[in-house]
């Protein structure tokens, strides 16, 4: 028994107590603020506040005029129900009752109270204000989310509260919880049977009955696991597809899979306004919606490193795809996100994507050309609207949330300046292995290299119009960035008049006749490379990627490897056309397509620096090229430079470009190619690197590319046999030996030589992403290390 002490000496019974306890807890203790009263419960203006506490308590316990006699009586009715669902059936896990209310035991009901209120406190980091505010406790902001926030527009309060008018809150809470009680007219009996509440009837309509057929119980349910990511597609996608036993039919006949349906759900949708589309969906505004797109819809389109063949059908580009595979996905487990990614303690995928991917892809306010799909040709994507919604609203945004503040400050100042300060400079390289594509950032310049593999396809093209001529573009495609003006300005951008059989560093047959895009799966194949060996290491400093072409309806074939130090180093060897595919056309490797700065300078094989005039012109055997504060230095000999400076027009628009290239015949056989690129350099640079070149290819022949950079003696090799073994000196030291058992990618950094120890640090990936493990033999002055290594397995491969 409890005794009551309240001025005299009131003895209430056991029953009549818990009534008051009801009335107390679910009503009178929502009207105050310390010690003062909620003025309106006097004032008779009925405010949120009171009418919450109507809707969460009094209107339970009455029956139209008469009031519920049980509070006191113990007659187990509506306002019992009521106190059980919004109190009681929240406080225990199973026979374990809610600790809080005497001892602090978090459950069932905490965590159900999570799913089912707090978690609707936040837009990402940004917690409701109010609750901490007014102390707005997990009651009232379910009353507030359920029912008085349907009552005002504005600032105006809905009149009906006080004039018994059926509104939107009363029909919100019939649509909440009555309807959910019956089927037909028989009402659910188990409310004061079994006590079964809205989460369990829930439970039963929107899991259990989808789990059979007839008397047959779905067999996944223990022997496949249906996991919390399966079960989120059925519901947010595959229900939504029949009519009772009659399926969709465009399911069949468009293919729409459950990521194109979760995508217009989750994703497309709310890029729209009536027909107006949000333009920064092509523009890589990584914000909560793109974010949601990647986790509701990319993601479904593969499984492991294998994409979605229907994703030809709706060309999905690979910058899409690389946010989400190249590091969101690898960021959790799954609710839980890596805690220490680099650091940072990155816990919202916003930040994951922002930090450890979009900011990677730009220079000042150009985008990295080849994560735009075909809005490359727009004219106002590369030099504005990608990077100005990637970088700068979402850092704005993210910037909002108070985290990370100051990596978003760094990313939100090398937007605003080409050059950033020495602080706020990304010095770095990243491969992102699911994508083909190599980032190498530095203070000075920015440098890229996108690939093409059996496991990627190429970037978006079009059947006409916008980048209809992109076929080329992941054949190796290098954007070098130094001022920010080499892709010229918003509305006059190169990719309007660009020589799309002239990409920067791609080896390709010229022709003025481009493969086009043409639905249907025979042309599939002209999306992929037929080749295992594509991909990239690093050591997150330098790094080197190496491809073998082998594209399908394309007769070239060749090696090709970027080395990327404080110089990049281009080297091809195994270049070949079959005879029967010679024309008139040469095979060519372009090195520029930029806008023109109004000179450049060609160093002959004498050593004369000619400044060419406008228009086209060609060179025997020059030493080197100078261009827009970037060098290209010739390392074999004898190549057949030619150069273009002319202007271009579009839409009564004038750009002056700058393009070269090196001709290798038209029917080149086991051709090789070297050639290094000085980027943010001058001429005098250019001279002195010349006369003394930091890097070195040791070999480029079919099987096997290896440069060494000699001031930090490293080596870096693309191996694309196992077993292979050369004799190789690099800064001074050697001779050094590299033995691997499979096709690998090594990068080798050797450091405080001498003869009697020496420590090497060994980068290595495995760019076929076919085997399990390495074993690596590095012998140098007669000194051997053998390592068998554990590499990265599904799905981080590569």
């Amino acid at each position: 028994m409890m005794t009551w002490y309240s001025g005299t000496d009131l003895d209430f019974d056991e029953d009549t107590i818990e009534g008051l306890y009801a009335a107390y807890l679910e009503c009178t203790q929502w009207l105050h603020r310390g010690h003062n009263m909620e003025p309106s419960v006097n004032g008779r203006k009925i405010t949120q506040g009171e009418y919450a506490a109507y809707l969460e308590c009094t209107q339970w316990f009455h029956r139209r005029h008469i009031m519920e006699p049980s509070v006191n009586g113990r007659k187990i009715t509506q306002g019992e129900y009521a106190a059980y669902l919004e109190c009681t059936q929240w406080l225990h896990r199973g026979h374990i009752m809610e600790p809080s209310v005497n001892g602090r035991k978090i459950t069932q009901g905490e965590y159900a109270a999570y799913l089912e209120c707090t978690q609707w406190f936040h837009r990402g980091h940004i917690m409701e204000p109010s609750v901490n505010g007014r102390k707005i406790t997990q009651g009232e902001y379910a009353a507030y989310l359920e029912c008085t926030q349907w009552f005002h527009r504005r600032h105006i309060m809905e009149p009906s509260v006080n004039g018994r008018k059926i509104t939107q809150g009363e029909y919100a809470a019939y649509l909440e919880c009555t309807q959910w009680l019956h089927r037909g007219h028989i009402m659910e009996p188990s409310v004061n049977g079994r006590k079964i509440t809205q989460g369990e009837y829930a439970a039963y309509l929107e899991c259990t009955q989808w789990l059979h057929r007839g008397h047959i119980m779905e067999p996944s349910v223990n022997g496949r696991k249906i996991t919390q990511g399966e079960y989120a597609a059925y519901l947010e996608c595959t229900q939504w597809f029949h009519r009772r036993h009659i399926m969709e039919p465009s399911v069949n006949g468009r293919k729409i899979t459950q990521g194109e349906y979760a995508a217009y759900l989750e994703c497309t949708q709310w890029f729209h306004r009536g027909h107006i589309m949000e333009p920064s969906v092509n523009g890589r505004k990584i914000t909560q919606g793109e974010y949601a797109a990647y986790l509701e819809c990319t993601q479904w389109f593969h499984r492991r490193h294998i994409m979605e063949p229907s994703v030809n059908g709706r060309k999905i580009t690979q910058g899409e795809y690389a946010a989400y595979l190249e590091c969101t996905q690898w960021l959790h487990r799954g609710d839980i996100m890596e805690p220490s990614v680099n650091g940072r303690k990155i816990t919202q995928g916003e930040y994951a994507a922002y930090l450890e991917c979009t900011q990677w892809l730009h220079r000042g306010h150009i985008m990295e050309p080849s994560v735009n799909g075909r809005k490359i040709t727009q004219g106002d994507m590369i030099t504005h609207y990608a990077a100005d919604g990637a970088i700068h609203d979402t850092g704005l945004n993210l910037q909002q949330i108070g985290r990370h503040l100051q990596d978003i400050e760094a990313a939100l100042h090398r937007y605003d300046n080409v050059l950033p300060d020495p602080e706020f400079a990304l010095i770095g390289h990243r491969h992102f292995f699911n994508s083909d594509l190599t980032i190498h950032q530095r203070r000075e310049f920015y440098a890229s290299v996108r690939l093409l593999s059996n496991r990627t396809m190429r970037p978006e093209t079009y059947t006409s119009g916008p980048n209809a001529d992109g076929f080329f573009q992941a054949d190796g495609f290098m954007s070098i960035l130094v001022d920010g003006g080499e892709y010229g300005e918003r509305n006059n951008e190169i990719f309007q008049v660009y020589d799309w059989a002239r990409i920067p560093s791609v080896t390709n047959q010229y022709t003025t006749d481009i493969p086009r895009f043409q639905s249907g799966n025979y042309y599939a194949k002209r999306f992929y490379n037929d080749a295992r060996f594509v991909g990239g290491v690093t050591n997150d400093y330098i790094g080197l990627a190496s491809m073998v072409y082998n594209r399908p309806y394309v007769p070239l074939t060749a090696l090709k490897s970027w080395f990327f130090f404080d110089v990049i180093v281009v080297v091809g060897s195994n270049i070949n056309l079959p005879q029967e595919n010679v024309t008139s056309e040469s095979v060519i490797t372009t090195l520029t397509q930029i806008t023109f700065d109004g000179e450049y300078v060609v160093c002959t094989q004498i050593g004369e620096e000619l400044i060419p005039e406008m228009g086209n012109q060609s060179f025997v055997n020059p030493m080197w090229l100078y261009h827009r504060n970037v060098s290209y230095v010739f390392l074999e000999g004898g190549e057949h430079l030619f150069t273009s400076s002319e202007t271009r027009s579009h839409d009564n628009k004038d750009l002056e470009a700058f393009t070269a290239w090196l001709d290798l015949t038209p029917s080149p056989k086991d051709a090789t190619l070297a050639y290094a690129i000085l980027p943010a350099t001058s001429v005098e640079a250019t001279r002195d690197f010349v006369n003394n070149p930091s890097v070195e290819v040791l070999s480029r022949s079919s099987s096997m590319h290896v440069v060494c950079h000699h001031p930090t003696i490293t080596i870096g090799a693309s191996l694309i046999e196992g077993g292979q073994s050369t004799a190789l000196y690099c800064g001074g030291v050697g001779p050094l030996e590299i033995v691997t058992d499979i096709p690998c990618l090594v990068l080798i950094v050797i450091n405080d030589y001498s003869p009697d120890t020496t420590e090497i640090a060994l980068s290595i990936s495995e760019p076929t992403h076919d085997y399990d493990q390495v074993n690596i033999a590095i012998t140098l002055d007669g000194r051997q290390v053998e390592q068998l290594i554990d590499l990265p397995l599904d799905p981080v491969r590569g």
